[in-house]
């Protein structure tokens, strides 16, 4: 199987998939948004070099387009995924809980719900609230803290006291 994580801004794969990477990071590819990744050129460079030295620290794949559009009309690198996994019933889209309200979230959301029927890939979702039904305690809290902590940028996040997203994840997917 390979799961191709939606993640609208960099630090959402792993403060929903943490677990998926670790355990199988050859077989996952995470597409960040440079549209999505800050507010200022600089910044967006800034965090998709975070996200490129996370990716390089845990092994997984990672790609950068520049919105949601350019990778849904992208038949070439879905076609490429679907054969790399052997055949579209091996590919599982996963993208930010879909009754999240960050604008961005929901725009990937609409993508990758488009892209998994468009090419018949399995559909799910990953924790980006940890008040749904479907989160559980990370089996691996301590190393899925060191791997937030490489986006410095978002450093005031984890800093806040309640915001303990490194010790919850959860995915579910959808027939």
């Amino acid at each position: 199987m390979i799961y191709v994580i939606l993640a609208p801004h960099p630090d959402d794969e792993i403060i929903g998939c943490f677990e998926l990477i670790k355990e199988n990071p050859k077989d996952v590819v995470v597409v960040h948004f440079k549209k999505y990744a800050g507010n200022t050129e600089e910044m967006r460079r800034f965090r998709i070099n975070e996200a490129v030295k996370v990716a390089d620290k845990y092994g997984f794949n990672h790609t950068v387009r520049d919105s949601v559009i350019t990778l849904i009309v992208d038949d070439m690198f879905w076609k490429i995924v679907e054969n790399e996994a052997g055949g579209k019933e091996n590919v599982a889209i996963l993208v930010p809980d879909l009754r999240d309200n960050h604008e961005h979230h929901r725009l990937v959301n609409s993508a990758g719900y488009i892209i998994a029927k468009r090419y018949g890939f399995r559909f799910g979702e990953y924790t980006t609230r940890m008040n749904t039904e479907y989160v559980r305690e990370c089996k691996y809290p301590d190393e899925k803290l060191e791997a937030i902590k490489m986006y410095k940028s978002q450093s005031w996040l984890w800093e806040i006291g309640d915001a303990k997203w490194w010790i919850f994840e959860g995915r579910r997917y959808y027939e």
